[in-house]
């Protein structure tokens, strides 16, 4: 699959999480929950932080799956702020 199919891919699955369809929010979790929990844990340094950040991120985005916009943001962007902004908020409460 290349990247256009892929960065599809992932729009249509944030489109149906949007919709409430676990199936699709679970194969968008299946196909970047490595890549989005590598980008938590180079932020805290931290396996089992990384791991709260990522399911509280997906609970994020479970919730505000409607508020993506495609043509603001590629979907892996728009997930990986959604950690970042998590991790951020992880890295100021551990202070």
């Amino acid at each position: 699959m290349n990247k256009e199919d892929k960065e599809s891919e992932m729009r249509a699955l944030i489109a149906l999480t949007a919709l409430g369809d676990r199936q699709a929010f679970y194969k968008l979790y299946s196909i970047t929950n490595a890549y989005l929990n590598g980008v938590a844990l180079a932020m805290v340094r931290n396996q089992d932080a990384s791991n709260d950040i990522l399911q509280d991120a997906f609970v994020q985005i479970w919730h505000n799956a409607s508020s993506y916009q495609p043509e603001r943001s590629k979907p892996l962007t728009w997930l990986t702020s959604i950690i970042r902004y998590r991790a951020l908020d992880r890295i100021a409460k551990d202070k």
